[in-house]
């Protein structure tokens, strides 16, 4: 696993938000080698982001 913490005010972060179909923020996204999409969530406390990472 690589976490990534992108920068939404950046002056190339429209290609993250296009690829990845980003709508609001923050957005979780649990993405394969590929760049497919496995998860996607809205803001999780410690709590949800392990249910979500056990799924």
């Amino acid at each position: 696993m690589v976490p990534l913490r992108a920068d939404m005010d950046a002056a190339n972060t429209h290609v993250l938000v296009e690829k990845f179909g980003v709508e609001f923020v923050p957005t979780l996204l649990l993405v394969d080698t590929d760049g497919t999409v496995l998860k996607r969530s809205g803001f999780v406390d410690a709590k949800g982001l392990l249910e979500l990472l056990s799924k």
